[in-house]
């Protein structure tokens, strides 16, 4: 609770401030007026939320100083200091509006019972004001058509997001994440004021989004209040780490509307799978993601890492394997020094959502003992070999959910084979004695099954349904598909 005091006395200001320290609950003086025209300034400066006014002061008096005050502020409310003399004065305040008056001398136990119910007043007004603001901006970030002339916001301010995105197992994402909404609630808690909000959005894919806005009456304490606000949010997702999840915070510009802030979040969210290239585990800002936006090597790296997290999500290790040797190959492709910028982040990510040792030597630069290529061919083969471990049944049920996932890609049990480090007669015999069928039938049946729910469900050219599929051509799949649902 902001607090401003004005007196003409500096042992009775004093005296105040050191009572405020007492009163058991938290306040901030954020000013001091000598007179009632330094007590108006501080009033427009700062609007706070309760004023302890002397009524006799220098130039404008208490109560010309409380008329002034209430016009620049209204929500302020006003306590005033008078003695025995002066009462009357006292109740032509309470008509201006003042709440309570104190007599001199005052003690800290009157001034705790004048403060209480105006801070009970505060903190319900504040709980609205938090609860009316989250709501909003959950309909707005959530929602595609834009909101309705009449529901524009009521308020003046400038808004800021920052957008959580955790990679880590179900089971661990799920406890997590409800235990950083809590750390996320008691942050916006104690940073709602009358000059700025905050509120936490759900989003689609377990994304978390926290929005933040200030008056731009009051550009540089709304900007010192964000910066701190984000260093919070920063501290709760650092910790995500110590329970194996990778948490990252992409943070939007400063938008002076609602409707570029959901522009902002909706890019955000298009880009974020670049985070596994522009600095996962940390604070990414729009302009970096937008960098490597730019970038087709980055944002091939950054899908088939984002496709390694799922696949490690999804416990499936041949397509955990499979993208890590993507990957392995992508990156050692790469000219320096993108090899040396792209690994460092990359190896990052990947150490983080499948809890590996990160590089021991890493210096990014070049393919040394553990540098970016010799890493990642160290997580290819732990994870291959922990696939081996896991027994035939779980390898071939992993081959086909690989299969029923990836089945328009160019699949060949050979390199599948290669990338598991076994040989392709094994994984074919391997695979036709636990399914019934080969590899290469089994592909085909599932792009065939899918081909007649594409056919059936929207209104496509052969062509298009044939690459979908993964057909390259389109006689080839009219046979096939004809033969396969022949009546």
């Amino acid at each position: 609770m902001k607090i401003v005091i004005a007196d003409d006395e500096n042992l009775i200001r004093f005296s105040l401030k050191s009572m405020l320290d007492e009163v058991g609950f938290f306040v901030s003086v954020v000013g001091e007026a000598r007179n009632g025209d330094e007590l108006v300034a501080l009033v427009k400066r700062h609007a706070p939320d309760v004023a302890i006014v002397d009524i006799r002061m220098p130039k404008l008096d208490g109560l010309q100083a409380i008329a002034k005050g209430r016009e620049i502020s209204p929500d302020t409310r006003w306590i005033v200091l008078t003695s025995y003399s002066e009462f009357d004065y006292a109740k032509e305040a309470i008509k201006l509006g003042a709440q309570s008056y104190l007599l001199k001398p005052v003690s800290p136990q009157e001034l705790a019972d004048a403060l209480a119910p105006l801070k009970r007043e505060e903190e319900l007004g504040r709980i609205a004001r938090a609860e009316q603001f989250e709501s909003r901006m959950t309909r707005l970030l959530n929602r595609t058509a834009p909101m309705p002339a009449e529901a524009r916001s009521p308020y003046a301010f400038v808004l800021a997001a920052l957008i959580v995105v955790l990679d880590g197992t179900p089971e661990a994402l799920e406890a997590e994440r409800l235990e950083l909404c809590a750390g996320i609630r008691a942050v916006i808690r104690e940073s709602v004021t009358r000059e700025q909000l905050a509120g936490l959005v759900p989003l689609p894919e377990g994304r978390l989004c926290a929005v933040f806005a200030w008056s731009p009456a009051q550009p540089a304490e709304g900007l010192q209040a964000f910066k701190r606000f984000v260093n919070r949010l920063c501290q709760l997702s650092s910790r995500c780490s110590e329970e194996g999840i990778l948490a990252t915070v992409l943070a939007t510009a400063e938008c002076g509307t609602e409707e570029l802030l959901a522009a902002e979040v909706g890019r955000l969210l298009e880009l974020s799978g670049l985070r596994a290239v522009a600095g996962a585990g940390g604070l990414i800002a729009r302009a970096e993601i937008e960098r490597c936006a730019a970038d087709p090597a980055a944002v091939a790296l950054a899908e088939r890492a984002v496709e390694a997290s799922a696949a490690r999500s999804g416990a499936n290790g041949v397509a955990l394997v499979s993208a890590l040797g993507d990957l392995e190959r992508m990156h050692s492709a790469l000219a320096e020094p993108d090899r040396a910028r792209l690994g460092e982040s990359l190896e990052r990510f990947l150490a983080g959502v499948l809890h590996l040792e990160p590089p021991r030597a890493f210096r990014g630069r070049g393919d040394g003992p553990e540098g970016p290529g010799a890493w990642m061919e160290r997580a290819r083969r732990e994870a291959a070999r922990s696939l081996g471990r896991e027994g035939a049944e779980a390898l071939v049920e992993q081959v086909r959910g690989y299969v029923d996932r990836r089945y328009a890609d160019d699949l060949r049990v050979s390199a599948i084979a290669r990338t598991l480090e076994i040989t392709p007669n094994y994984l074919s015999s391997l695979f036709h004695r636990k399914v019934g069928m080969t590899f290469v039938r089994y592909l085909t049946e599932r792009r065939l099954l899918r081909a007649r729910e594409l056919l059936a469900s929207e209104p496509l050219q052969v062509q298009e349904v044939a690459r979908r599929v993964g057909y390259r051509s389109a006689r080839r799949f009219t046979r096939a598909f004809k033969e396969r649902f022949r009546a």
